[in-house]
């Protein structure tokens, strides 16, 4: 599968940051896990491909080479931390 069938995620990364004003729902739901997982859950053979999903960061003006994958996985490590 190439990275162009890879499916596409919108991900909002000024929302994942925790807020004092959400609950612990609220934060996990608008966490990099969170929206990832609703963007993922219902794909089927992905887990086998690289990279397993295009990113699409609205608002940085990024176009997807590799670039907004990379920041995706490093926010989802440190979230993981």
């Amino acid at each position: 599968r190439s990275s162009s069938r890879a499916p596409q995620v919108t991900l909002n990364i000024m929302d994942a940051r925790p807020s004092a004003s959400r609950n612990a729902a609220m934060t996990m739901r608008a966490s990099i896990f969170g929206q990832l997982f609703a963007g993922l859950r219902q794909q089927r053979g992905i887990w086998n491909s690289a990279p397993f999903f295009r990113a699409n960061l609205p608002g940085f003006g990024a176009q997807d080479a590799g670039g907004p994958y990379r920041e995706v996985l490093s926010r989802l490590a440190v979230e993981m931390l």
